[in-house]
């Protein structure tokens, strides 16, 4: 029987870079799609979609209200980016397991 261990080194390094661009793609998308939102209809619309990081920071919106804009736009973003990190290395296994890799 063979057991489940965790990723070797390699496997790591592997997801680093879905993990990376997940980031930056996210973080940026956080502070794009909010300024888009306050201007076009079509950007308020998916902006829940695109930045998954609104709900997840709702239970700190009331301490978060009194901050700089620039701070909050920064932890949204930060959180944003963390979202779409997990999915890109996600895509990424599911990827790699289709392929017998």
């Amino acid at each position: 029987m063979t057991s489940h261990t965790a990723p070797s080194t390699g496997s790591a390094r592997s997801l680093r870079r879905p993990a990376v661009l997940g980031f930056v793609i996210g973080f940026l998308a956080a502070f794009v799609v909010t300024m888009l939102a306050l201007v076009t209809v079509v950007a308020e619309a998916v902006h829940p979609v695109l930045v998954p990081a609104a709900p997840l920071l709702r239970p700190i919106a009331d301490r978060m209200a009194d901050w700089p804009g620039l701070v909050n736009m920064v932890i949204a973003g930060t959180v944003n980016g963390a979202v779409y990190a997990a999915a890109f290395v996600l895509v990424a296994l599911v990827l790699r397991r289709g392929r017998g890799a």
